[in-house]
Parts: structure tokens; sequence; C-alpha cells
């Protein structure tokens, strides 16, 4: 350019060209860097889970393990989701008085507070019944757990330890032989037979999909069947007919009901080894009392992956219960 003074002078600045230049340089990179970070955010969807995934399968073995109590980890393939399920405590009864745990009261007929196997027991004849207070409904296939410690005096024909309404009911028969009914799926102790004269601990037990039933901390049955919960119902031990003859202490009720619910990213799904058993889109992962793989369940290593359409974890299950990445 020439001034007016006939000096030749420059001018800073870019031409329109450059300037076209410069964006689509600038829109090529910022194109593939939102390829770049939606890739790494399924990358880190897929850990994340993992990640999640692990920390709920140890907790779930740990809490058996502490617990003493059978728990378990459902995969639902079809949200996907994992969740757990594991049995909390709702009512707890010591016998020392008609207080039970968390403020609730016992309705007592016809018992006799007696020496127990830790403190003082409630004593029942044929027609003594203790009424608990009522177990709520939390969810339609809820589970249910109940333990107690009986002694057996001599008593004859068939008597009842406790019912719950249609739900649950708990008997022996003359020759000292248990069985529960949890939920419609009946149990029994087969050759496991009550002895007279001696304490014996007594689990019963439904997760929503399995029952199973305990002797002395042995498993003695189990059976596959649903819960259906449609109300609240009340807790009774004995009967005022054809009741217990014994004595009963530290009875305890739980409720089997999913927690710690986890719904996988965007893009992200569960795969399982081909051929493994599934039922209405859920993979069920059972623990024993131990903290172990339930052997009836599963009679080797567990394995599933969490993928993206970027990236995968598989996730391994010792029978030991130990998680192996």
């Amino acid at each position: 350019m020439i001034s007016l003074d006939g000096r030749r002078v420059s001018r800073a600045g870019v031409t329109l060209l450059e300037m076209i230049v410069t964006i689509v340089i600038i829109a090529m990179v910022l194109g593939l860097s939102v390829v770049v970070f939606r890739s790494s955010n399924r990358d880190l969807g897929v850990r994340a889970a993992a990640n999640h995934c692990v920390a709920l399968v140890r907790s779930v073995s740990e809490h058996a393990r502490a617990q003493r109590i059978p728990s378990w980890i459902v995969l639902d393939l079809g949200e996907p989701s994992i969740h757990t399920l594991t049995e909390e405590t709702i009512q707890a009864w010591n016998f020392e008085d008609d207080r039970g745990a968390f403020g609730q009261r016992a309705t007592t007929k016809g018992v006799r507070i007696v020496p127990g196997r830790e403190g003082l027991a409630y004593q029942f004849g044929r027609s003594s019944a203790v009424q608990g207070a009522e177990v709520p409904v939390a969810a339609p296939d809820q589970g249910i757990g109940l333990e107690f410690w009986l002694y057996r005096l001599p008593g004859r024909g068939r008597q009842t330890v406790c019912t719950m309404g249609r739900q649950v009911e708990v008997v022996i028969d003359g020759t000292g032989r248990l069985t529960a009914t949890v939920c419609g799926v009946a149990m029994d102790s087969k050759d496991a037979v009550l002895p007279m004269g001696a304490w014996v601990h007594v689990r019963a037990m439904h997760s929503g999909f399995e029952g199973r039933l305990f002797v002395n901390g042995v498993q003695v049955d189990a059976r596959r069947g649903r819960t259906a919960w449609a109300q609240a119902e009340r807790l009774i031990i004995g009967a005022e007919k054809d009741g217990f003859v014994g004595i009963v202490d530290s009875f305890r009720i739980g409720l089997i009901i999913a927690r710690d619910k986890y719904f996988l990213p965007r893009e992200t799904r569960f795969v399982l080894p081909s051929g493994t058993p599934q039922a209405d889109d859920q993979f069920v992962i059972g623990f024993t009392p131990e903290g172990r793989l339930d052997p009836a369940r599963h009679p080797g290593p567990v394995s599933f992956t969490v993928k993206s359409p970027a990236d995968e974890k598989t996730i391994t299950i010792s029978p030991l219960g130990v998680v192996v990445r």
C-alpha cells in the first residue's frame, strides 16, 4: 500500500482465506476432541460400573460371612442393573420381658418365664401363644427370614411353633420332624429330627425366589418358588390349639428386599458366558453363610462382563467368594 506522501507502508491483518482455513482447522480439532471424549466416557462408564459391581459382590460376601446367613447378588439383564438381596432384622424377641427390638411389644397367653439358653425364655404349653408385631410389606416379592432356638419337652402329636397369617407356618410332628412353609414353599428337616431335652437352632428363610431350611447351622432343605405378599401379617409363636410344647428363646425376623440398586450407564450392558442359565432376564449369584459361592447353584467360578461399544471388563468370582479381575 502507498501513502499520500509516496512512501510504501505495510498493513497488519489476515485475509478472508486465512480466516476460513483457521476456522476449518479449529472445527476439525473440536470434532476429533468430541469423538475422543465420547469414547473416553464410554470407557470410563465401563470401568466405573465394573468397580461398582465388584464393591457390591464383596459387600454381599462379607455380609453373608459376618451374619452367617445366605445372601445374593442379582443381575437384571433387561434394565440393565445390579442389586443385592440381604436380610436385615426388623423384629427380635429375647423374652426377658414383653418388649422386643425397636420398641415393639408382645402379647402373651399362658406362657411361663423360665431360664433360657441365654438369660430368660418363654415356656409354652399346648394352648400357649405369643403375639408379636405385624411384619410389613416393603415389596410384593420380598423375602423373609426367621431364626430361633427351641427346646422340646415331652408332648404328643402335631405342634405349631409359629405362624404368620397364611405366609408362614412352622410345625413339628410327633417324631420331631420339622416342617417350615414360607410363602407357599414347604421345606422339612428330613432325617434331622429335633431331639427332646436339647437346644436346637432353626432358621427358615425365603429369598423371594427360593426357600431354605437350616437346623443347627446345616442346610437340610432348599426349594424354588416365588413370593407374593399382599398384606402385612402378625407373628404368632405357639397356638391356642396344638401349640408347641417346650421353650423358645431369641426369636428374630428379618426382611429380604432389593438393596443398593445400581443402573449401568447408557450403552453399557451385562454379558454372560454362553450357556449360563438365567430366569426372567435375571442372573442370581448366591453366597453361603460362609461367604462362599453357593455350590448348589454354582458348581464352579462365576463370571460376567460389563460391556460397552468401546470397552469391556470381565469380573470373575471364585468358589471362595473372592473377586478375581
